[in-house]
C-alpha cells in the first residue's frame, strides 16, 4: 500500500470514528429529552388528577362548610402550583 493511501486511509478512519462519536452523543442528548418530556407529562398528569380530585371536593361541598373548603383547595392548588417542575430541556 503506498503512503498515500495509507494516509487517506488514517484520515478516513479519524472521520468515521468523529461521525460515530456524534452519532453517540446526539442518541444521549435526544434519550435525556424523551426521559425529561415523559417525567413532565408524568407529573402534569399526577397533578392534574389532584387538581381534579379537590376541586370535586369543593363542588361536592355542603354550603354551610364551603368556605372552609374554598381555602383547603385553594391550598392544594397553589401546592401543585409551587410543586410544578416544568422546565425547558437544555442538552450539553
Amino acid at each position: 500500500m503506498a503512503n498515500s493511501e495509507l494516509d487517506f486511509s488514517v484520515r478516513l478512519q479519524m472521520l468515521t470514528d468523529q461521525f460515530n462519536q456524534g452519532l453517540r452523543e446526539s442518541r444521549g442528548a435526544f434519550d435525556a429529552a424523551t426521559r425529561s418530556i415523559i417525567s413532565n407529562t408524568n407529573e402534569l398528569r399526577s397533578n392534574s388528577g389532584q387538581a381534579e380530585q379537590a376541586l370535586t371536593t369543593l363542588f361536592n361541598t355542603p354550603s354551610n362548610d364551603l368556605t372552609a373548603a374554598i381555602q383547603n383547595t385553594t391550598a392544594q392548588l397553589n401546592g401543585l402550583v409551587r410543586g410544578a417542575n416544568i422546565s425547558e430541556f437544555t442538552a450539553t
